[in-house]
């Protein structure tokens, strides 16, 4: 576990460097344009509506299941969730700036992934997003560590159980290594070392995997609800990790790694009050 903690403390040294790197060369990307989704912009013809995707519960198989990942991937074990709803799409910089009043993101666009946001911000936005549509928020915020009200029917982070299963496209899933296909250039934003690629990409322009989400596989890491912690070999019933540690699990690979992290199965973690340019959010509700 101790090796495990220091490799992902390793990465997330790597990952400001990384940051650094792209923002001192200046990369193309579309830094300082906002494009306003009501306007009549044949660029945006193919816009992907934001919606919430019922996933239905089942059972799958969670982890390595392919004899490649790190150990902190490690047993592969069995898993039964609940039904739920997940964004089809990464939270964008327009949905998270209408509600937050800022734009924390570093390569700017409407219909950009939002970034740079900490976990700790992400589970403020979910209670807000709740208390501005009418639903009970999910989390006291006011407890260290936060608190999760399970019966609340506002919006939330998933658990890493519930990430991996809807990554792998639930009871629909044809095994795909990544989010929808075994080809990465498919379906996800990545690329290490620069200028391969430089930024994120708009939402939803890469192919969907088997539920129609898009982006589960790179573009930006996305904040799971547990803290960060070795996986048991006994199959579990809608787990929601550790209650000992202190980082928060990301999934999902970003724009500036390699495509091994944007595997499915992959598993990373930050400080909750990380904010580096590689984090965002993708929503979850109960049924």
């Amino acid at each position: 576990m101790d090796s495990q903690l220091q490799h992902y403390r390793f990465q997330k040294v790597l990952t400001f460097a990384v940051i650094l790197i792209l923002i001192l060369q200046g990369c193309n990307s579309d830094k300082g344009l906002t494009l306003n989704p009501t306007q009549n912009d044949p660029q945006l013809d193919d816009l992907i509506e934001f919606q919430m995707i019922l996933v239905a519960g089942g059972s799958l198989i969670l982890g390595d299941t392919w004899g490649d990942g790190l150990d902190i991937e490690k047993p592969a074990h069995l898993v039964k969730l609940d039904s739920f709803y997940i964004g089809n799409l990464e939270v964008s910089q327009f949905q998270y700036e209408a509600l937050m009043g800022e734009n924390p993101s570093t390569f700017v666009g409407n219909d950009l992934p939002v970034q740079s946001v900490s976990w700790f911000k992400a589970v403020d936005y979910c209670n807000k997003l709740s208390i501005n549509d009418g639903f009970v928020p999910c989390y006291d915020l006011t407890q260290s560590p936060v608190t999760w009200d399970t019966l609340a029917n506002g919006y939330r982070l998933p658990t890493e159980a519930e990430w991996e299963f809807a990554a792998r496209g639930g009871d629909l899933s044809q095994v795909f290594k990544y989010a929808g296909s075994n080809t990465p250039t498919d379906v996800a934003r990545f690329g290490y070392p620069p200028p391969a690629v430089c930024s994120t990409l708009k939402c939803g322009r890469l192919q969907p995997n088997e539920l129609n989400l898009y982006d589960m596989s790179g573009n930006v890491w996305e904040w799971c609800w547990d803290m960060y912690g070795t996986y048991s070999a006994v199959a579990q019933i809608n787990p929601k990790g550790t209650t000992q540690g202190f980082d928060r699990c990301i999934r999902g690979g970003g724009f500036y790694h390699t495509d091994y992290f944007c595997r499915v199965s992959a598993r990373g973690c930050f400080e909750p009050s990380s904010n580096l340019a590689g984090n965002g959010l993708r929503l979850v509700r109960n049924r």
